[in-house]
């Protein structure tokens, strides 16, 4: 770009300061507070990223933060990733179950009987189909569980019984 002004180094100063007294925010919230508008403001966060004084989320709008702030936001985060592994686990799960129950159902209808919106279900829903545990029917968009999925773990199930009997 060009020579910074001593306008730019003091509107930069002003961010940072409004960042660490008020923590993350997005440019917007910090251009009310501290002016002059949105597009200045993120011209300047952009500036800051550029040189490793703030960081932005993939949020959109992205929110904004200093760098300083990052290893703090990393350690409180791991708790909450291991909370959503464990949640996706029992979605998954649930659709299997509901899948297995019906034998193919459409995504709102897996929305609708699991009280999820159709949104959360579909990515569920492509996830499970990236390994391989459902298909999607292209003509009639339903959704089942891949033959290797529904039928092995029953004939497994089966054999087991089996062996036991």
């Amino acid at each position: 770009m060009g020579v910074k002004m001593p306008a730019d180094s003091e509107m930069e100063r002003k961010i940072c300061d409004f960042l660490r007294r008020n923590g993350e925010s997005t440019a917007l919230v910090i251009a009310k507070e501290i002016g002059p508008d949105k597009r200045t403001v993120n011209k300047h966060l952009y500036n800051l990223e550029r040189s490793n004084q703030v960081f932005k989320t993939d949020n959109k709008p992205p929110v904004w933060d200093l760098t300083e702030n990052k290893t703090e936001i990393k350690q409180t985060l791991k708790p909450e990733q291991k909370s959503q592994t464990t949640r996706d686990t029992t979605e998954e799960k649930d659709v299997e179950d509901l899948l297995m129950r019906s034998g193919g159902l459409k995504a709102h209808q897996i929305a609708t009987d699991l009280g999820q919106s159709r949104q959360t279900i579909n990515k569920q829903l492509y996830s499970m189909e990236e390994k391989g545990k459902v298909k999607r029917d292209s003509k009639s968009k339903m959704w089942t569980l891949n033959d290797e999925w529904s039928d092995d773990s029953f004939s497994q199930e089966r054999s087991v019984l089996c062996v036991l009997l």
